[in-house]
């Protein structure tokens, strides 16, 4: 497998050439790919991609990048070897070519001065055309493709090295702006920790404190979009500096940017998105999801309630111990707890007003468990996403534009699945027998007939699907025991329980001509 990347192994380093064979070696030779790779090309990508990998393990030795990182502030490296060049207009006009792009809109002010994106190429297009591209480019526009890594393999192979660099979900759009472009992108807020990779030409950059969110109505991780507009006028930036090949800039979520290029640069920078706001990863979030599960009421406005300083550093703080942060499980779960606990008392210091409340009446411990559990189900996703766009491991039988549609709905449905757990009493998720479970339920002290669960309710009870075609609701547990195996049981089938009828709530007269047993 190597062999035919030898080519592009000679470029590296050898300090670097050992590291990216071990890492390209970790993909390669996972069952995932190695049972369903179907395009050579793959190893290429990922070998390409090793080099940035190396980038991002030497960013996380350093201390002050980490913490960076932990205090949420900006930070600039300068001259990445293995970011120069990675991805140049070469590699956008073969991706352009090879139809990997999807969708890309150019970045226009819009009368009233806010930021929209138009569409490039026609509306009916499958793919989007370089010369298109080209184009805008030539006119001094910002080409965006926003998640490009879901169609382009090297990009894909990018994602791939960052999720198992940093543990977390990602996401990299591409930035493709000609020469002489006074606004690249005029001052907004993200909702995604980034990283800013300049590969190709520069770019200035200017970066802002987060503003005072009760200031507006906005949401203060989207400010300066979707006809919002974001002053920064009178502010001071706290970093200000033209970024050149090889430099990666870090920009924490909700802080302001805004960029251009020079009379005679053009410019190309990947955004590498270190995602944790939009995957419900942050304080906020998680003392939502708490507050539901202990059915309490949320009575808090975070954006218009809480000080600044308060909302920042406590309410829409990332969770610590995520991914690459994490020492182990059941050391992150009591830090992770210890924060949320933190956070809750000093967001609402009036109904917790002390740790050891807020971490028993809100069952953080539990919380904490299960988002650990949240992020290492998206970023397993998020692998299989982008291992299918390298490898063609999917199912071939299905358009591209149809695979990437079940990964996509797997990363939803895994965000639902922890919506419906927060919205689960603490009763319904310590319940004994989860849904489909055989059981035997007691109908008098000596009578019992099998079932199985057909659902859960927050306060503990059961709905049951008798075998015979009964259904009751609401049956208390204290009535329920674990079925004794046995093929009958076994062998019924999830089709044969859709058909069963359900008649009544299991009243003595519709139980009287059960088998006794």
């Amino acid at each position: 497998q190597f062999q035919a990347s030898q080519k592009s192994l000679r470029i590296l380093s050898q300090a670097t050439r050992t590291y990216a064979e071990e890492w390209v070696t970790h993909v390669v030779q996972s069952p995932e790919v190695q049972n369903g790779r179907r395009r050579v090309r793959g190893v290429d990508d990922v070998l390409e991609a090793g080099t940035m990998h190396r980038v991002f393990e030497e960013l996380k030795r350093s201390e002050e990048w980490r913490k960076a990182w932990n205090e949420d502030e900006p930070i600039l490296t300068r001259n990445h070897e293995g970011v120069k060049g990675w991805f140049e207009m070469s590699h956008l006009q073969q991706a352009a070519e090879e139809g990997e792009i999807g969708e890309a809109g150019r970045g226009v002010l819009d009368a009233g001065g806010s930021w929209q994106m138009r569409r490039i190429g026609h509306k009916d297009d499958t793919c989007v055309k370089w010369e298109d591209l080209d184009t805008c480019l030539s006119s001094s526009s910002t080409v965006v493709l926003n998640s490009a890594d879901a169609r382009c393999a090297r990009l894909a192979a990018l994602s791939l090295a960052a999720i198992d660099s940093f543990g977390l979900p990602v996401c990299v759009n591409v930035y493709a702006t000609g020469s002489a472009t006074k606004i690249s992108a005029p001052p907004h807020t993200d909702s995604q920790r980034v990283l800013v990779l300049q590969t190709y030409g520069e770019k200035i950059w200017s970066v802002y404190k987060p503003p005072d969110q009760r200031l507006s109505s906005c949401d203060p991780l989207r400010r300066g979009k979707a006809g919002d507009i974001l002053q920064v006028v009178n502010e001071k930036p706290v970093l200000q500096v033209t970024l050149k090949p090889g430099d990666i800039l870090q920009v924490p979520a909700g802080w302001p940017h805004t960029t251009a290029t020079s009379e005679d640069t053009a410019s190309l920078h990947l955004t590498l998105g270190l995602d944790t706001h939009i995957w419900a990863l942050d304080a906020q979030k998680a003392r939502w999801g708490a507050l539901k599960k202990a059915g309490l009421p949320d009575v808090l406005r975070p954006e218009l309630d809480l000080d600044p300083r308060v909302y920042w550093q406590f309410s829409r703080k990332s969770l610590p111990r995520l991914g690459w942060t994490g020492v182990n499980f059941d050391d992150d779960v009591d830090t992770i707890t210890q924060f949320l606990a933190e956070s809750t008392c000093r967001v609402e210091p009036n109904r917790f007003n002390s740790t050891d409340i807020a971490i028993t009446s809100l069952d953080l411990g539990t919380v904490a468990k299960r988002l650990l559990d949240h992020r290492e189900a998206l970023c397993h996703v998020q692998r299989k996403l982008y291992q299918d766009v390298i490898f063609r491991t999917g199912d071939l039988g299905l358009t591209l534009q149809k695979r990437l549609a079940l990964h996509f709905a797997r990363l939803e449905q895994t965000q639902t699945e922890l919506s419906d757990w927060f919205q689960m009493s603490a009763a319904a998720v310590a319940a004994a027998f989860k849904v489909g479970a055989a059981v035997q339920v007691y109908i008098d002290d000596t009578v019992t007939f099998e079932a199985t669960v057909d659902a859960v309710h927050p306060d503990g009870t059961y709905d049951i699907l008798f075998f015979d075609g009964d259904f009751e609701r609401f049956v208390p547990e204290h009535r329920l025991t674990a079925a004794v195996p046995k093929n009958a049981i076994a062998s019924t089938s999830v089709g044969k329980r859709k058909k069963a009828k359900r008649t009544g709530f299991g009243s003595a007269g519709s139980s009287k001509n059960k088998k006794k047993r």
